[in-house]
């Protein structure tokens, strides 16, 4: 048995909206613990399965909802309100049973792997609820343990996205529902892509792994255009309408979102060609007063293709959709 244990405590950028979206985890994690998904992973004439316990999932969301709740009833009295119902700042322990032989030398990669299609099952299926941005993962009668950070903002997003808000509200679906759907299309370790939904599942671990970063915008095109089949540099028009096809977009929806995907599209291709200035990593406000709009533009365009990358995953996910197909067809008319 290896423990994934996370540092994180609930949602990374607002508790807005908390009487709906934590209590929603609090139903998922549930029945995530009720209905257990065991996790077959193959490799050559190995089996070996994973069985996570998320108890303490159920008891973290389950307290995170009580103290919200307790400060929305104390706004008055804030401080006297945190004196006797502090927020904990204990790290929780996801134990994660394991059956079948493996090779010493590679269990900890396997854990870590394992941990990986966890982050993002869970937050596919119910957005931004596990956040793994301060972990560490190892085995439970062992003493050293490997850090791994992960953050779910990437997630979270979605729920302030205006666009997004009649398309896919960000409500939760069964975990077993969406591991069973992960694991048709990933069901080894292997660290090179065997499918295109797989090549975009490993773009967003990416994401959720770089957190702010100009590249990203690169990576969320790799994973639409890979998602939706077309070539880089593909007529742009392709990419927007396969894309409203998906989602059943209206004639207005898809109007916007051919403006923001062109805004995204434009910031991409001067990163590529070399017509946009990269920040120094510092990205340090107090030394260049130029860094505040820049983080501001690319986050802006960022958060948008995060958001569409994982409602686009999300609407496979629910239909059990693992591949997508397309035809094109020519009519001629006289």
């Amino acid at each position: 048995m290896f423990l994934w244990r996370i540092n994180s405590y609930g949602r990374e950028i607002s508790d807005e909206k908390w009487e709906t979206i934590d209590v929603g985890f609090v139903n998922f994690w549930r029945n995530a613990q009720i209905i257990p998904f065991p996790h077959r992973i193959r490799k050559d004439d190995h089996t070996l399965i994973f069985i996570p316990d998320f108890q303490s999932l159920v008891d973290r969301s389950e307290n995170n909802v009580r103290l919200l709740q307790g400060v929305n009833e104390n706004k008055h009295d804030l401080n006297a309100y945190f004196q006797h119902h502090p927020f904990p700042r204990n790290s929780i322990e996801v134990p994660i049973k394991t059956q079948g032989q493996q090779s010493d030398k590679i269990a900890n990669s396997l854990y870590e792997s394992l941990c990986y299609d966890l982050f993002i099952i869970c937050n596919l299926c119910a957005p931004s609820s596990l956040n793994a941005y301060i972990s560490e993962f190892g085995e439970s009668d062992g003493d050293e343990f490997e850090a791994l950070s992960l953050t779910s903002t990437v997630f979270e997003t979605i729920y302030n996205d205006d666009f997004f808000s009649d398309i896919d509200a960000g409500d939760w679906f069964p975990y077993s529902d969406g591991a069973s759907w992960f694991r048709r299309i990933r069901n080894s370790y292997n660290q090179i892509p065997k499918s295109r939904i797989e090549k975009t599942l490993f773009g967003l671990m990416q994401i959720s792994k770089n957190a702010f970063n100009e590249y990203n915008i690169i990576l969320i095109f790799y994973c639409l255009e890979t998602i939706f089949d077309t070539k880089a540099g593909e007529n742009f028009r392709v990419i927007a309408d396969r894309i409203g096809i998906l989602l059943d977009l209206s004639s207005d929806k898809k109007a916007d979102l051919r403006k923001k995907l062109r805004t995204l599209y434009d910031l991409r291709s001067a990163i590529v060609h070399g017509g946009m200035e990269l920040s120094h990593p510092m990205l340090n406000d107090l030394l260049d007063s130029n860094v505040d709009n820049h983080i501001n533009r690319m986050m802006n365009a960022c958060e948008f293709g995060n958001n569409l990358v994982v409602v686009c995953l999300r609407r496979l996910m629910r239909s059990q959709i693992t591949e997508l197909k397309f035809e094109e067809r020519i009519f001629l008319k006289n």
